[in-house]
C-alpha cells in the first residue's frame, strides 16, 4: 500500500515514513530511504559557539536549525556546504538538516 502524506512537520515523517519524496514548486527534487537522505548530508551541518559581536551575522548569513543554551552559551547548527566559521564543527545530520538544506528559505 502506498500512502500520501504532505506535511513540512520533519517529526511526522521519520515517525511514519519508509521512503520520502521531496517536491518543491510542483518538481521531484530528492527521493529516498530516510537513513540515505541523511547521510547525503554529511559534512553539510555544523555546530558553533559564536563570540557574542558575531551572533546576528551568522544568523543573517547562514541557514539554521536550530539555536540554543548549552552551558550558559549560544550554540547554532547550521546547514552549509562548507564550515561557515572558524569554530564550527561538523555535526551528526538529521532530517529536519535535509529538509532546511533542499527548501531554504521556503522551509520557514
Amino acid at each position: 500500500m502506498t500512502v500520501i502524506f504532505c506535511t513540512h512537520i520533519v517529526s511526522d515523517i521519520e515517525t511514519i515514513a519508509r521512503e520520502v519524496i521531496l517536491i518543491h514548486h510542483g518538481k521531484l527534487i530528492q527521493q529516498g530511504t530516510i537513513p540515505a537522505l541523511v547521510s547525503e548530508m554529511d559534512g553539510k551541518v555544523w555546530e558553533v559557539v559564536p563570540e557574542s559581536n558575531e551572533l546576528e551575522t551568522l544568523l543573517d548569513q547562514y541557514p539554521r536549525s536550530s539555536l540554543v543554551s548549552r552551558n550558559m552559551q549560544t550554540v547554532i547548527r547550521i546547514v552549509n556546504d562548507t564550515q561557515p566559521h572558524p569554530k564550527a564543527t561538523p555535526c551528526a545530520p538529521v532530517l529536519e538538516d535535509v529538509y532546511l538544506y533542499r527548501f531554504g528559505d521556503d522551509a520557514v
